[in-house]
This record gives C-alpha cells, sequence and structure tokens, in this order.
C-alpha cells in the first residue's frame, strides 16, 4: 500500500509476515521485568503468573511502534508538490531519526496504517500506546 505524506511516498506491506511479529515481540519482551517471585513459580512449571508481578519499561511501546514501522515500510521515496502534481525524488532510507523527524500529522497517520495492518494482521504483540 503506498501512501503520500507531505514531503514522503511511503510504501507499507498489506500484512506482516510471522518474522516481523516475532521482532516486534522481542522488543516488547526484551523490556518485560519479571519478579524474583514469579519468576521461580515459573521455574518450577506454576502458571500462577499475575499482571502485578510484571513491569513494562514505559520506552517499550515507543520501540516496539518504531519497529513495526521498520519490519512494514518497504520504501521511502521523498516528493516535492507541484502546480503539476507531485515528482518523486531520490529514496530515502528509514532511520529513527527519519522517523522521528516528520511532522506531528504525518507521524499519525503513518502509525495509524502501520497500527492497522497489525491489527489486520492479527498482531498480538500490539501495545495500546496511543
Amino acid at each position: 500500500m503506498e501512501m503520500q505524506l507531505s514531503e514522503y511516498k511511503v510504501t507499507i506491506k498489506e500484512e506482516m509476515s510471522w518474522g516481523d511479529s516475532e521482532q516486534i515481540q522481542a522488543v516488547i519482551m526484551s523490556s518485560l521485568k519479571i519478579d524474583a517471585n514469579a519468576r521461580k513459580e515459573i521455574e518450577k512449571g506454576g502458571d500462577s503468573m499475575d499482571i502485578k508481578d510484571m513491569q513494562l519499561d514505559g520506552a517499550a511501546v515507543l520501540n516496539s511502534k518504531v519497529k513495526s514501522a521498520e519490519c512494514l515500510i518497504t520504501k521511502i521515496v521523498s516528493t516535492t508538490k507541484t502546480d503539476g502534481g507531485v515528482l518523486e525524488g531520490a529514496p530515502v532510507k528509514f532511520t529513527r531519526e527519519w522517523l522521528f523527524s516528520l511532522t506531528r500529522s504525518d507521524g499519525a497517520k503513518l502509525m495509524k496504517a502501520i497500527d492497522d495492518v497489525r491489527a489486520k494482521s492479527g498482531d498480538e504483540s500490539e501495545i495500546e500506546g496511543k
């Protein structure tokens, strides 16, 4: 799917792959902290895990959004609006800095499209950070 932002045309995958989902889950899971007592219970094979025994680093939401964008964006091209339409320029490499430099409205538009693909793909790792 292609979408036009203020200064870029961005192509996004229509559906997430299994690997995309696993990479996003890895970002989230790497920031999950489990209470020592709960860890012991898990090691013993118990299943009495309670959400209060876990903490999630607040940066996990942001980092999972960046990883989602990195996995789902397949092409970025700079564009210039003219009276005759939109002219395509040079390809742009995805970076965290590029993502963070988008205007607020462009960033919101792009992340909504990415969230829609994740939801359509049944990505269970999605964290509501909206």
